[in-house]
């Protein structure tokens, strides 16, 4: 039942997409990535503010657990990890720092900061109007890859985790900060392969 139900989704979706074409021209499509485009900095500011939440949440909680194991401690009724509070306080001070942080690995990187990163060059081309809202799409995914890896890093000090965990959260964080810079990866990917 399930199949078919997905069968007759994709056929009427294949059997719509012809008339779906026709009816988005040109300018349609230019205004809708035109709007997309002025909506993105303000995503981008949302995201780096919901950093700073929870880096603020992250370190109350890191500070709430090493309250409990100094408590523990002088106790002594049981035996507590310490690792969970200093990787919740790590996690913590990375959300705070995540612009400054990212601005610092777009200088390892490429050698040059977050600022050159959001201008574009000059082109009136019209693919490149068509891509540069897209490629600001994907620099908000990769943001928001970034802001999820330091997330999956702040379960790191959890009890009965998964393996693989350190390594999943760590190439989020590496993605993300490709997907910020596409168009230096693009440039550095085409002069490797000699692509014009």
């Amino acid at each position: 039942m399930k199949r078919l139900f997905d069968i007759s989704v994709a056929l009427i979706v294949l059997l719509l997409m012809p008339t779906a074409v026709n009816a988005v021209t040109a300018q349609d499509l230019n205004t809708m990535l035109a709007t997309l485009d002025e909506s993105v900095p303000g995503l981008v500011q949302l995201l780096f503010g919901a950093s700073y939440v929870a880096g603020v949440f992250f370190i109350y909680m890191a500070i709430m657990k090493l309250k409990v194991y100094a408590q523990a401690l002088s106790q002594m009724s049981s035996e507590k990890n310490i690792m969970k509070p200093i990787i919740l306080l790590l996690v913590g001070v990375g959300f705070i720092w995540l612009p400054a942080l990212m601005d610092s690995a777009l200088y390892t990187l490429w050698n040059y900061g977050t600022d050159s990163v959001l201008q574009y060059p000059a082109n009136t081309d019209i693919w490149v109007q068509l891509t540069n809202p897209l490629i600001d799409l994907l620099r908000v995914f990769g943001l928001i890859s970034i802001v999820r890896g330091w997330g999956m890093l702040a379960r790191l000090g959890s009890e009965g985790q998964h393996q693989g965990v350190t390594g999943k959260a760590i190439i989020h964080i590496v993605g993300g900060v490709l997907a910020w810079n596409i168009l230096g990866v693009w440039d550095m990917v085409s002069n490797t392969l000699g692509i014009a």
